[in-house]
């Protein structure tokens, strides 16, 4: 009896998958075919301008396909605008979806063998990972995003990553055209153009070589306060390094002609610091967000970093009288990395004042980040975050707080930023003259 239920639970699943696959392919060849007769007239004119300058109308690329099988990718001949619409041809012919993990090169088969290749599903113009990075926030393994494609693939989430790839693309992202600096001049601020591997890596080199190390975050907001607060801009210019954080500031990347790589902001860097600093053996000090907080972040960051040391945690509702026995507490406690989450400017003040009389080599200043950890405040779904619009989730959740800063103080950053954009072109076009 057992075994017939298992046999037809196995059927069901079966027929389910079958199913999927079908409503999937029927949607992909839909979709493919429209967007050949919509597009029709710019293909004949790409293929036009493809023969005459190149002699010759397509370009066949050899990749792999599902089960690992090689197929020739169509594209027009040449590079720049339409040459890769021939594609949809290859969407027809079943060698592409849609959706799905990105079409390797023969040489990327990362030594997996063929006995298992009929489980390598069909790949996809689009994947969570190159949703993600265009976000810049695709801080995981590919691999890891393609399991994730391979798991929830139906028409429904073919659908809306579709919708979301087109949305972040319409806004620019990491991946935007231009020049990758090192550094990007923002209001005069040099903003680290860096991905999160890089920073970790970075900051703990600082903490090895025991560099007494500052590194603050910066979005629209922080922006709009460093523009009347001049302490406040004294710090961030003072900082070893600045990271960028949000969509404001990926948009004034993107405006400038330098993209930044990554949306490395505090909420996201510090589960992947901790589970290096759970490696090396160094001490982590929270400080800040109300009572009870920052012992609640701990316990989370300990279950995300498993073996990571807390070496000891304080809220940041203290007075000038305090600050003695705070420095004392973060001094005695032997941490490597001190936290601070008191919201800006406030903490990068604080720590610009006291950073001669602190020990840990490395300080961070992290806004709300304890809140978010500690579960007391709601992240944004990962949806909604590939969008780079986790500011619409925030002023959802608190609009009576944060209605001035987003609906009013975007504003202001973006006419601030025109402003900005316009001096720095004239400035470029005053030194190629």
């Amino acid at each position: 009896m057992t075994t017939r239920i298992l046999i037809s639970d196995q059927a069901v699943r079966s027929a389910t998958a079958m199913g999927r696959s079908a409503r999937l392919r029927a949607f992909d060849l839909t979709l493919a075919v429209l967007l050949l007769l919509a597009l029709s007239p710019v293909l004949l004119l790409r293929g036009l301008v493809a023969l005459i300058a190149h002699g010759r109308l397509f370009t066949l690329l050899p990749r792999l396909g599902r089960g690992h099988r090689l197929y020739r990718q169509i594209g027009f001949a040449g590079t720049g605008v339409g040459s890769g619409l021939p594609v949809l041809f290859n969407v027809i012919a079943g060698d592409l979806g849609f959706v799905g993990p990105r079409a390797r090169l023969p040489e990327e088969m990362d030594g997996r063998t063929q006995q298992g290749a009929n489980v390598v599903p069909r790949p996809g113009l689009v994947s969570t990972h190159a949703v993600r990075r265009q976000a810049g926030i695709a801080f995981e393994d590919e691999r890891f995003h393609d399991r994730l494609d391979i798991d929830r693939l139906s028409v429904s989430h073919s659908v809306a990553l579709l919708v979301r790839f087109a949305l972040v693309r319409l806004i620019g992202g990491a991946s935007a055209v231009g020049e990758m600096a090192a550094t990007v001049s923002l209001f005069g601020v040099p903003v680290a153009n860096a991905s999160m591997e890089e920073t970790v890596g970075w900051l703990l080199a600082r903490l090895r070589s025991r560099h007494a190390t500052n590194c603050f975050f910066v979005n629209a907001d922080c922006f709009n306060i460093a523009a009347r607060d001049t302490a406040y801009r004294a710090c961030l210019l003072e900082a070893d390094r600045v990271l960028p954080d949000g969509l404001g500031v990926a948009i004034a990347g993107r405006m400038l002609g330098t993209p930044f790589a990554e949306n490395v902001n505090g909420t996201d860097l510090l589960p992947h610091l901790c589970r290096a600093l759970a490696a090396s053996g160094d001490g982590l000090f929270l400080l800040g967000a109300r009572p009870g907080v920052a012992e609640d972040a701990a316990r989370t960051l300990a279950v995300l970093a498993p073996g990571l040391r807390i070496a000891g945690t304080c809220n940041g509702y203290f007075t000038a009288a305090d600050e003695e026995d705070v420095v004392a507490h973060i001094n005695g406690s032997g941490a490597k990395v001190l936290v601070v989450a008191m919201g800006a400017p406030r903490q990068e003040v604080w720590l610009q004042r006291n950073r001669h009389r602190l020990i840990p080599p490395v300080c961070l200043g992290v806004g709300g980040c304890l809140d978010f950890h500690a579960h007391r405040v709601s992240r944004a779904p990962q949806w909604l975050r590939e969008m780079r619009m986790e500011w619409v989730w925030r002023l959802l959740q608190e609009p009576g707080r944060m209605w001035r800063r987003y609906l009013i103080g975007n504003g202001v950053f973006l006419m601030r930023l025109a402003v900005h954009v316009r001096s720095v072109r004239r400035a470029r076009k005053g030194d190629a003259a």
